[in-house]
């Protein structure tokens, strides 16, 4: 469970994400927001409660993301209509925190990878905002590498 950050502008984040991860990471996004306590449409995780006080501090932010995946898996994913009611609702969910707060100016994001991945930064780690972005870069070119690898061992 993680959040992709790699870029301080939401829209160019989500154009950064490889296309085959968009609608995985609407889906952890959903079930963070829920965690956070934003909305109430998805099962809750136990993990990942560094990132999931960070989503409670950067809402504009997180509101832009989740609009900018939104707008992608709508235009290329045929979802189920009980799939777009909840994004439907936690969208509305969003827009009610959302008015709280206007302007974002990142200042930190948290860096989470999974195992198997090295960093000299130790995984929930707060980080710079383009410290965080440049590592998310890194980890998204290795997500990349191993998931060609294993789809040319496939082949």
């Amino acid at each position: 469970m993680f959040l992709l950050i790699l870029s301080k502008i939401p829209k160019q984040a989500v154009e950064l994400i490889p296309d085959r991860l968009k609608y995985k990471q609407l889906i952890e996004l959903c079930q963070l927001l829920s965690s956070a306590g934003i909305t109430d449409q998805m099962e809750k995780v136990p993990q990942a409660k560094e990132i999931q006080a960070w989503i409670l501090n950067n809402t504009q932010w997180v509101y832009d993301y989740f609009k900018f995946l939104r707008k992608y898996v709508d235009a290329n994913i045929n979802l189920k209509p009980s799939t777009k009611q909840k994004l439907d609702l936690i969208q509305q969910d969003l827009n009610l925190i959302k008015a709280c707060r206007r302007k974002y100016d990142l200042k930190t994001a948290v860096f989470r990878y999974k195992r198997g991945y090295s960093s000299e930064y130790k995984t929930n780690t707060e980080l710079p905002i383009d410290l965080a972005v440049a590592e998310y870069r890194k980890y998204i070119k290795w997500k990349e590498d191993l998931w060609t690898q294993k789809k040319i061992k496939k082949t």
